[in-house]
């Protein structure tokens, strides 16, 4: 298996009794196999808010033909229920394809890479702007860590293809600080001066990625890097100092 514990901030969470109930002890997933149907495809955190969006996008669209996606995700903010379908379906079979590891270990991340095509990049430590300024150094710490491991698998792999989601809390502070609308374009990230150590985190994972553009190691990565900007909707965490919601 690839379960691998995770050291978490106080105050957040393990796994739920819906985990619990379609989650095998330890894991039992199955990572991908050369034979798998293609594409095959890596969501890493895809049991979180995003993550298991993108999942649910990617197999129905695939309806009818054919496609193996893979989950890792160490449930630390994700949760399998997220997973299911408005019946209570699970969308992907949890205990085969949803592998309960942490990409900070880069064994997990090595193993997950294996014959995959497509990685999608979603994990990170995120957990709303309270938690993130009070935990500056752990978020920025895991984030460098889990961005590495799962890039250096990725190329150790020849994965084809990765998608990395970045955030628009790596633009410059002084771009964000007013209530007055303000133009934000993509060119305007640099100078870099984020707010927080997470809007560091992510950009350190974007300036990773334009590298590897660069096909600096020769790995020949295709790779596209999306920004996400104040994500809200159904299965997103809500609470005190969680996050803003646009009026």
């Amino acid at each position: 298996g690839v379960a691998r514990t995770f050291d978490a901030a106080p105050g957040h969470r393990r796994v739920t009794g819906v985990d619990q109930q379609h989650a095998a002890p330890g894991s039992a997933c199955v990572p991908f196999r050369a034979n798998d149907p293609s594409p095959r495809i890596l969501v890493t955190g895809g049991a979180g808010f995003v993550g298991s969006h993108l999942v649910r996008r990617l197999i129905d669209r695939a309806a009818g033909t054919s496609l193996t996606v893979k989950v890792v995700d160490n449930l630390w903010r994700g949760r399998l229920e997220n997973l299911l379908d408005d019946s209570g379906i699970p969308v992907l079979n949890i205990k085969r394809d949803v592998c309960i590891g942490d990409l900070t270990d880069y064994s997990v991340a090595e193993l997950m890479t294996r014959h995959a095509e497509t990685v999608y990049h979603l994990a990170d430590i995120v957990a709303g702007i309270d938690f993130v300024f009070a935990n500056q150094g752990f978020v920025f710490d895991k984030n460098l860590q889990i961005n590495l491991n799962t890039l250096r698998a990725a190329r150790a792999n020849q994965v084809p293809a990765f998608v990395y989601t970045a955030t628009a809390c790596s633009f410059p502070k002084q771009l964000q600080s007013s209530y007055e609308p303000t133009s934000i374009s993509e060119e305007r990230l640099y100078p870099a001066n984020p707010e927080s150590s997470y809007g560091w985190s992510k950009l350190m994972g974007e300036y990773q990625l334009q590298r590897e553009a660069a096909n600096e190691s020769g790995a020949n990565i295709a790779v596209g890097i999306a920004r996400l900007h104040n994500v809200y909707g159904p299965r997103s965490l809500y609470g005190s100092g969680s996050q803003a919601l646009p009026c």
